[in-house]
């Protein structure tokens, strides 16, 4: 290692030698056409946070969580957006915004993910409590012909961009809960459908809002509607509950005369956008039944903009104006040295806002480039004189909102450059020219700034995931087992990648003499609770023993910072790993008192507690630690690094990173300028144990990193 540094020492220096008299000359005299890119895609959690690495139709958010590119849509152009850990959601271009196709849509979580092996004769996956939960799907040892992953999901309707989407049926019902199964190969991690002739029955709780019969429908993305499931085979088992059998896994939802209930799962801005929906949809109705009832009527153009509407469109504006107005007090009083990404991502979360809402108005006609396709921007000023005066209509206020969070952000980056600002600089970069004009002192302040990067920068950023079925039992004696009593069964480990590779450093004998990264980890480490019970005891109150295992606290973040040394023939050589911290995962025990008195009755004592932890460090450093340790480099063993009794472990980082990219990169164009390349995959660990926790634990593991050679920029690709 020292050797390596001491080479490192000198490159840095030849490097800096042959550059100091080059400085003016070597720096790109470029100018940044990215106006051909027409698309932003923003991708959210129902929390509203930005989803870095989610796929919009085939094209990735990347690390900032915008998309930005050639994203393809279906044959009636819905776009699939799909995330690691998120139910899948079909979107539609919301509106554009001076050209420029604007999408904003967000997803849900995945409720429960379990393992289903086709030696198991049956497997229950449940979604809230497993006493009575509210969607429940059981799987035969014939459903698959090979072993499979599960993701149960119960959708959220406010939240669904296609809760309103055509249905083959002229009846009025409403797309009411709403659901999603999906099944992956253990062995490869490619999407599974049921085995022919197979059917898994699914059982839902619906207070009888689904009617009798109940109906079943599923989305049809190529047709862009829901279709009826009328092989499903729906009964009603009881006033609240539904039974249906499926052939194959989508989106599917049942079919009701109630519209669903409001969202109380979004932000506020997506619980307003969802009542906008709601009232714009009851208006198309009343105004097609109009239309129905007297077929020679002139159409009224502003016709959908009811009150109601008008008064649902109000409150979305000023949510995302209030929210834009608070990322801008944030972007200002982040301190210099706050990662780019982080104060990008505020802005960026704000602009969905304002962006979608703008798209959605403007598509309605309420402001146009061209006046004569403004037929609508009235509606507002006639039904509050008083609003937005300054503007004369909503769509110029949310615009300008969105122009002052750009420049704010382009004033913030231009601070402190530095590689791993990359990302950001290109995404706030693409905005500027969007909304400002490539004239404007700000884009061409931003370009040089972003230029003089772009000669030593290859980056790679991505999501490393695990996650953590818990074993039905753990083994506390050589003799007994404990069962699972309650609390969560399944952990998850989340894992922010970003490196850089300094290519300025880069040598004949070298393609880059070193690379500095950091790893960010999210643990979400609930507690679960395994209780005995003590049969054998001859006492009058119930005698038990419990297990604890957690993390603390819950949810868990910890950062690391890591350098080393990369050439060909090596590959990658971490030297250091530091962490910030330690979390604590806490195992803990409680067995209630008893004993024989010298009667020899049961008489209780005084309850036994054990409280006791042991630090963790995110799994990708304890690989480290522990390939350090047994390398003879490091002063401590990895404590917890997955594996099973078979001594099998996952890839670590270095590894996935050496077998080179699943996905090379592509010819650049002027769309896309840089090289980009992908490493995705996903790996199993069965019969896995850690924590203390033993027997049958399976642990799935999931990655994508992309790679950004950002010094293969070619300004004249594409012309």
């Amino acid at each position: 290692s020292s050797d390596r540094a001491s080479d490192n020492d000198t490159n840095t220096d030849q490097t800096a030698d042959d550059d100091s008299t080059a400085d003016q000359t070597t720096i790109r005299d470029t100018q940044f056409d990215f106006l051909t890119t027409k698309l932003l895609g923003f991708v959210l959690d129902n929390e509203g946070e930005l989803i870095p690495f989610a796929s919009i139709g085939g094209t990735s958010t990347g690390s900032v969580g915008v998309a930005t590119g050639d994203a393809v849509p279906t044959t009636s152009g819905w776009y699939e957006v799909l995330a690691e850990g998120y139910g899948t959601s079909y979107t539609k271009v919301s509106g554009k915004i001076d050209d420029v196709s604007i999408i904003s849509t967000t997803l849900i979580p995945v409720d429960m993910v379990a393992l289903h092996s086709i030696t198991d004769a049956s497997t229950v996956v449940t979604v809230g409590d497993p006493s009575s939960p509210v969607l429940a799907v059981n799987f035969t040892a014939a459903t698959f012909d090979e072993d499979a992953v599960i993701g149960l999901t119960a959708l959220d309707p406010g939240l669904l961009d296609n809760a309103y989407a055509d249905k083959d049926t002229p009846e009025n019902l409403y797309i009411n809960f709403p659901f999603e199964i999906s099944a992956r190969s253990v062995s490869d991690n490619s999407p599974l459908q049921p085995a022919s002739g197979q059917v898994v029955e699914v059982t839902l709780t619906d207070n009888g809002d689904l009617g009798d019969p109940p109906r079943l429908f599923w989305f049809d993305p190529d047709q862009g509607m829901w279709v009826e499931q009328t092989d499903a085979g729906c009964l009603r088992v009881d006033s609240s509950q539904v039974s249906c059998q499926l052939s194959h896994f989508s989106q599917h939802a049942g079919g009701s005369s109630s519209p669903p209930p409001p969202s109380s799962n979004g932000t506020e801005h997506e619980n307003a956008k969802s009542n906008t929906n709601r009232a714009a949809s009851d208006r198309a109705r009343e105004m097609a039944e109009e239309q129905l009832n007297n077929p020679d009527a002139e159409p009224d153009l502003c016709g959908i903009f009811s009150q109601e509407v008008l008064d649902a469109y109000k409150q979305e504006i000023d949510v995302a104006l209030a929210d834009a107005d608070t990322a801008i007090q944030e972007i200002n009083a982040a301190p210099v040295e706050a990662p780019a990404k982080a104060v990008v991502a505020i802005g960026e979360k704000a602009k969905a806002k304002l962006f979608v809402s703008a798209a959605r108005l403007e598509l309605l006609g309420v402001h146009s480039q061209d006046p004569a396709g403004a037929i609508c921007e009235h509606v507002f000023r006639d039904a509050y004189p008083d609003y937005l005066t300054e503007y004369g209509e909503p769509v110029e206020a949310l615009k300008d909102k969105a122009r002052q969070v750009t420049i704010i952000l382009g004033n913030k980056l231009e601070i402190k450059p530095q590689c791993i600002d990359t990302p950001a600089f290109d995404r706030v970069l693409r905005e500027s020219q969007m909304l400002l004009g490539v004239e404007d002192v700000n884009t061409i302040s931003l370009e040089h700034a972003f230029g003089e990067l772009l000669d030593r920068c290859i980056i790679f950023e991505g999501q490393i995931k695990y996650t953590l079925l818990l074993p039905e039992t753990i083994s506390v004696t050589v003799l007994e087992d404990t069962p699972w009593y309650r609390g969560a069964r399944i952990w998850e480990e989340s894992h922010d990648f970003s490196m850089v590779l300094h290519a300025a450093y880069s040598t004949n004998q070298e393609d880059f003499g070193d690379f500095e990264g950091t790893v960010k980890l999210t643990t979400d480490f609930p507690q679960v609770e395994y209780r005995k019970i003590i049969d054998q005891a001859p006492c009058s109150f119930q005698v038990y023993e419990t297990h604890y295992r957690s993390g603390q606290p819950d949810p868990a973040t910890l950062e690391a910072t890591f350098s080393g040394n990369y050439n060909n023939s090596l590959s990658f050589l971490p030297d250091a790993f530091t962490t910030s911290s330690n979390m604590n995962i806490n195992l803990d025990y409680f067995e209630v008192g008893w004993g024989f008195n010298d009667g020899f009755l049961c008489i209780k004592q005084d309850d036994g507690v054990v409280n006791f932890s042991d630090p963790y460090r995110g799994q990708l450093i304890e690989q480290y630690i522990d390939y350090q340790y047994y390398n003879g480099d490091g002063l401590d063993v990895g404590n917890y690094v997955f594996q099973n009794y078979s001594y099998e472990k996952f890839s670590s980082i270095w590894e996935i990173l050496d077998q080179g990219p699943t996905i090379p990169a592509q010819p650049v164009t002027k769309a896309n300028p840089f090289a980009v390349s992908y490493y995705r995959g996903a790996d199993i660990l069965n019969n896995a144990y850690t924590f203390g926790l033993m027997d049958g634990m399976q642990i799935m593991m999931s990655w994508e990193i992309v790679k950004t050679d950002y010094t293969e920029y070619d300004p004249e690709a594409g012309h």
